[in-house]
């Protein structure tokens, strides 16, 4: 999809939780059988790193206290 002229990206960023071998994934409405499962993540807000985002919509969406232990850009 091209991009237009005077837009800029939106900054989102998305989490991959895993604890004791097991992935963190939430179930969304939409997609086969009504049902689909996807990664937290949302908009990074102004003043915010993608760290700290990414920290703050996993306990937003899940409920689930983390901490960065690695990033992939």
């Amino acid at each position: 999809m091209p991009r237009r002229a005077g837009r800029s990206k939106p900054n989102v960023v998305l989490a991959v939780v895993i604890y004791r071998d097991k992935v963190l994934m939430l179930n969304r409405k939409g997609g086969v059988d009504n049902l689909s499962r996807v990664f937290p993540g949302g908009k990074v807000e102004a003043g915010e790193s993608f760290v700290q985002a990414g920290v703050r919509e996993v306990f937003e969406e899940a409920g689930v206290t983390c901490r960065r232990q690695g990033v992939i850009a």
